[in-house]
């Protein structure tokens, strides 16, 4: 089951997708430029909500800032594991890296 931090990560990675080609979106995630985006690559790009929405920095999203209910109490620790589980659904030819195709193509 995917949880409420990974689904809002996904839904802005969505959004920024269909505002931009495929090729600067994935040019914007893959910060090394080696043509795949890493797990820690995917990691810091899906962690912008979090941390944004974790205004006071304790690495937890708190009930009075949780978007949804289900958020509140989600650590970091735990947030990155869901996109560790993400990255490795996407990464249909588990070569441990999203290829363009990968990273864009919906959610598994």
């Amino acid at each position: 089951m995917i949880k409420a931090s990974v689904i809002v990560c996904l839904v802005l990675g969505a959004l920024q997708a269909s505002a931009q080609s495929r090729e600067q979106y994935f040019s914007r995630i893959d910060s090394n430029r080696n043509g795949g985006v890493s797990l820690t690559e995917f990691q810091d790009w899906m962690s912008y909500s979090f941390n944004r929405i974790d205004k006071n920095g304790n690495n937890v999203i708190d009930p009075d800032e949780a978007l949804v209910p289900k958020m509140a109490g989600v650590t970091r620790t735990r947030h990155l594991a869901n996109i560790s589980a993400q990255f490795r659904r996407q990464d249909r030819n588990k070569s441990g890296e999203l290829s363009m195709l990968e990273l864009t193509a919906p959610p598994q």
